[in-house]
């Protein structure tokens, strides 16, 4: 059966709730950097001008649609156009044309911009509104300012699902053991809910490189798609984990993994077995997100209302009068 005569995989919601977003890693943007990301469906720009600060930007120009992020430039403070020079200041004024005076009408869009754990963040609303939350600094992910912990481990994949059901996922304990292949069923010990903000703790036991350890997670949501995870198993470890969505239904998601020194000339490597470890048991997911389509009214049984507290709380971070994506994200084909 041809992709397009299969059912679509339909949400009664939009594709974007609002949020912070993390679109890239501080480090993977230099000064002096121009370059092109795909989010929300948009083509857009980053860079880093001269006095050090990040900047997100629309890709094409407001002269006439070029596209910034395939050779334009910094000029000190200011991005340059490839097409024309026409120079755009970090509030996206134009404020030099090479042959002519500036357009004032000519205003290149910035969105929000802030740097924070190493990560490049910005606040994506349908509606424009403001953010709902701040994004907080996490000492054990500054580095030297926090010793005792390693260094910094990312990663990054993409995959096909809706950011909705991927929050929902997390609070799903019957998955656990049959996808996730866990020693027995999480236990929720914590499950609370202050306005855009969330707190989440369980219990399990995994078995990592054959033996059995009992985890302790807890989860601290900033939004929908920002969350803070601290973990003690064998160590302790902190991780971000974020989603953003590009577009069709696809999600970039992303770790920033530090983990508390054990042995120092081995941290590294444990740091990599560990982070490969969660990243294995979030993949398990994968294959059933790609596949599955969104029950608006599922029949539960006992032990799953924590998914329907956690459905209940998500409907904030959709703006009224965005419509939903019914029909909009096609189910992947079955081989």
């Amino acid at each position: 059966m041809h992709t397009q005569d299969r059912e679509k995989r339909t949400y009664p919601f939009p594709e974007f709730p609002n949020g912070w977003y993390v679109l890239a890693n501080s480090s993977d943007i230099n000064v002096g950097d121009v370059k092109s990301y795909h989010y929300f469906g948009k083509d857009i720009v980053i860079y880093r001008s001269s006095n050090l600060a990040v900047h997100i930007v629309d890709a094409y120009c407001p002269h006439l649609g070029a596209h910034l992020g395939k050779g334009g430039t910094v000029v000190g403070n200011n991005l340059r156009c490839p097409f024309h020079h026409w120079q755009f200041d970090e509030s996206g004024k134009c404020v030099d044309i090479p042959y002519s005076e500036p357009q004032p009408k000519a205003c290149l869009k910035h969105w929000a911009a802030i740097e924070r754990n190493g990560q490049i963040i910005t606040y994506f609303s349908t509606d424009g509104s403001a953010p709902h939350c701040e994004v907080p600094e996490v000492n054990e992910l500054q580095g030297d300012k926090f010793p005792g912990w390693s260094q910094s481990y990312f990663s990054k994949f993409e995959y096909t699902a809706h950011v909705q059901e991927v929050v929902e996922n997390i609070v799903d304990l019957g998955h656990f053991i049959p996808i996730h292949h866990v020693e027995e069923v999480p236990h929720i010990d914590e499950m609370t809910f202050s306005g855009p903000r969330a707190t989440l703790r369980y219990s399990t036991k995994n078995k990592v490189l054959g033996k059995i350890f009992k985890a302790m997670l807890h989860f601290e949501y900033y939004g929908p798609t920002y969350t803070v995870v601290k973990v003690k198993t064998m160590t302790d470890i902190v991780l971000i984990a974020s989603m953003a969505p590009t577009a069709n239904g696809q999600l970039r998601h992303r770790f920033h993994f530090r983990m508390k020194n054990m042995i120092p000339l081995l941290n590294p490597i444990l740091l990599r077995i560990m982070a490969k470890q969660i990243e294995h048991d979030f993949m398990g997911d994968l294959p059933i997100w790609e596949h599955k389509i969104y029950r608006e009214h599922p029949i539960l049984c006992k032990g799953e209302g924590a998914i329907m507290k956690m459905r209940n709380w998500f409907k904030q971070f959709y703006s009224s009068e965005t419509p939903p994506t019914k029909n909009a994200i096609p189910l992947k084909e079955v081989s």
